[in-house]
Order: C-alpha cells, then structure tokens, then sequence
C-alpha cells in the first residue's frame, strides 16, 4: 500500500518489531506458521472476515496483486520484508542524524526549542525536517513527520523567511535572525514597572534586575559593555522606568541617528519572539537604555559631570545572592 502511495522510507519501513514500550513478537511470522503453531498446540482462533473483504485496499494487494507478483519472484514477501528492513536502517539513520544536530546546535528552554537555520539547511531535506518534528515532540507535539516534511520545513527555510509565526503540531513556529524557534507560547514577554533610583528593580519575566546607584563623577571610569551604562544624573529626566517595546518606537543610539527601534533589532540580530523580553530604560517619554545592547544618546558624560546614576543589567540569582 505504501508503495502505491508513493511513501518515502519511514511509509516503506512498515511497522518495527518494537517502538518504545510496545513489542510485537509475532510481526515478522506468516499466517501459515502463526496456524501451524496453533494446531500443533490444539488452540483455536478467531478469522478476521473483513480480512477477506475485497473492498478494502490492503485486501486486493494481499489476495490478487501479491500472487500475481510471487509469480514473477521467488519469494515476493520475502523481498518486501528486506525492502522494508533496509527502508527501516536508513530511517534510524536519518533519526539519529537529527538527534544529534539537535544536542549539538539547539538551544532548549522550558517552553521552547531554537534551532540555528544555518544547521538545518546543511542537512539532507529528510533529516532537516525529522530534526524539526522531534524538536516538536520534545514540546508535547504528536504531528507526524509528513506534516513537517510537506509543510513545516518550505515554510522555514523559505528565502526569505516568513514574516509572521505560524502554528503547526500544537506549536508556534517562528523564523527570525537567523533562527528557529519552536515554541508552546508565542515568547517571553515584560510589564511596565519604575525603576528605583538608587535600588533594584527586578524583572522576574526574564530572571534578571537592573540594579541602579548614584556615584561620584570624580575618578569615575566609564563603562564600555552592555551590562552596565552610565548617565549624567543632573541631565537625566526622572523618573526612570520600565518597560517592553510598543508599537512605533524610535531610538537614537549614543553615537548614532534616531531611528526605528524595530530597525535597531534587526540590526542587533534580535529574534522577533524576544524583543518583547528586552528591557527598555525611560527616561520621561525617551528610551535611554535598550539594556544589554546599547545606551541611548541622553544625559552624556562630560568633563562638567558632578553626579552620575549607574545603572546595571544582573542575573536575579545575582541580587537574590548579594541580599
């Protein structure tokens, strides 16, 4: 049948002989040495009649197609069993082939699964989309291989990527720089809150906080990382807070023109299902900090600086440590 249906190796792989907990001991014998047995020992059994059934596919292959090809082969089941045993090899193969770019590449997180793109498209088609259905199946997803093969993998490798996520398997699937996440939620995501000047805010959507103080400028070395940015205290507006990105934000980078905090994103190589995970520090209606990537250009430091607010994006472990 699954020849007739034009299946690939895991449709001609047939049935294995165990799968997980389920073992079928009797699935390589013939009727006739299954009956043998049965009489040998004096049992009775039970015939299947729609078995006989000549309106169901399987029927007509098994009772008029089979005899017609055993005629041309010495033994034709024989020849379908090897068929399907050697199917069944190159199937464990490609499942171990997935696996392991999986443990090697993917990122695995309680609700999600990311895949660098990259990693799949250096695999066969058959590999790459086996590598997406058990990355599904590690989430609770039961869509079979098919699903992913015909209709998942175009989708995600497609050039260019689509640009909005979709669901397939009971998952969310979304394609961003250069990634690919597989996820049971649609992503991570923050609530406005003040930001405590000096103190800590914690922000525990994404296990972090953004510890702040309030130094002298006298000596003070200006931070050059991400973790940590400094202000003019007296320029900055107050109060601070925080807060996720909103539609039609902008952001003028120190350094750097105003420009589309979306643009900022994509040039930071920022995935589309965390930018609503990054902290966004404002000052009055002024993005200041997109923390952990770059400070904005308000409140500079200068040779004229007396105050200046610190501020310090740190694991909540961290504060959880230090308190």
């Amino acid at each position: 049948m699954r020849v007739l249906e034009g299946a690939g190796p895991r449709g001609l792989a047939g049935i294995p002989p165990v799968r997980g907990r389920i073992i079928r001991p009797l699935i390589d014998a013939r009727r006739e040495e299954v009956v043998a047995e049965l009489e040998h020992a004096g049992l009775d059994w039970v015939d299947d009649p729609s078995n006989r059934d000549r309106r169901f596919l399987r029927n007509r292959i098994r009772h008029d197609i089979l005899p017609v090809l055993g005629r041309e082969t010495a033994d034709i089941v024989a020849a379908l069993v090897r068929t399907a045993g050697l199917a069944r090899e190159l199937v464990e193969s490609i499942e171990r082939m997935a696996e392991l770019t999986l443990d090697r590449c993917a990122t695995f997180e309680r609700q999600s699964v990311i895949v660098p793109l990259p990693a799949l498209r250096s695999l066969p088609p058959s590999a790459a989309a086996e590598a997406l259905r058990q990355a599904a199946a590690r989430l609770g997803s039961r869509a079979p291989l098919r699903a992913w093969a015909y209709r998942g993998l175009a989708r995600v490798l497609a050039d260019p990527p689509p640009r909005r996520r979709f669901r397939l398997g009971g998952v969310t699937v979304e394609v961003s720089a250069g990634r690919v996440r597989l996820g049971r939620d649609a992503g991570r995501s923050i609530a406005a809150r003040p930001v405590a000047v000096p103190g800590v805010t914690t922000v525990p959507e994404i296990g972090a906080a953004i510890t702040t103080a309030v130094v002298d400028a006298a000596g003070y070395v200006v931070p050059r990382e991400r973790q940590r940015v400094a202000f003019d205290a007296d320029l900055l507006r107050a109060p601070l807070g925080l807060r996720a990105r909103r539609r039609g934000d902008r952001f003028s980078a120190f350094g750097g023109a105003e420009r589309r905090l979306k643009e900022f994103f994509i040039s930071e190589k920022v995935p589309r299902w965390d930018r609503d995970a990054v902290p966004l520090i404002e000052a009055g209606d002024e993005i200041v900090w997109v923390a952990g990537y770059r400070r904005g250009a308000a409140a500079p430091i200068t040779a004229s600086t007396r105050r200046i607010v610190e501020l310090t994006l740190v694991p909540l472990a961290q504060v959880a440590t230090d308190r």
